[in-house]
């Protein structure tokens, strides 16, 4: 409810939607996996070795290219629709909290991170690693680099959000965002091995 999350006194107008912005994120999630997977059938159907290709192997032979790419925008539409809900929240719970005004130049620095991470995947799947290099190579940057600005922006907002408002609602917060914090560390981590 609003009034849990501090946000009673927002404008009518402006109230963010919790349940589309975990709408659209489980949208970007599945729309991911299914790319995937159809790209990976069709590697296998083209006659690749089933050994676990890199990600960006999937968008090079055949039919996988329109459907990496397809995908990889769609994906990254709903990404674009989840954030304004999420960085509207977050201002909403700054203003609410009454915090400092650096929490929302903070909210503001992640979401640009996101919006970056959002426009890196869905670039991603137009610039072929084997044809675009140079190009490929920035998107995923972006997308990796944005991920993890994106994760500790997230996890430090949490923390003070959880701080400011001493209550159990934001009790399990900080915990999610320190274990998204971990694993996009550890993909930082098998990025450069």
């Amino acid at each position: 409810p609003a009034e849990a999350m501090g946000l009673a006194s927002a404008p009518q107008g402006y109230l963010p939607s919790q349940r589309h912005a975990h709408f659209t994120m489980g949208a970007a999630v599945a729309l991911l996996v299914v790319t995937l997977v159809v790209c990976f059938s069709l590697w296998l159907g083209q006659g690749c070795r089933g050994f676990l290709p890199f990600i960006s192997d999937l968008g090079l032979y055949g039919a996988m290219r329109p459907v990496f790419a397809a995908g990889l925008v769609g994906t990254s539409l709903a990404m674009l629709a989840a954030l304004p809900h999420i960085v509207v929240a977050r201002h909403h719970l700054v203003l609410a909290l009454e915090l400092p005004r650096r929490w929302e130049m903070a909210n503001r620095a992640v979401a640009v991170a996101g919006g970056a991470v959002s426009l890196g995947v869905g670039l991603l799947g137009f610039f072929p690693w084997d044809r675009a290099l140079l190009p490929h190579l920035l998107c995923a940057d972006v997308i990796f680099g944005g991920g993890v600005a994106w994760a500790i922006g997230s996890c430090a907002l949490a923390w003070r959000f959880a701080r400011a408002a001493e209550s159990e609602t934001w009790q399990p917060c900080p915990r999610t965002r320190k274990a998204q914090l971990a694993l996009a560390a550890a993909c930082i981590c098998d990025l450069l091995a």
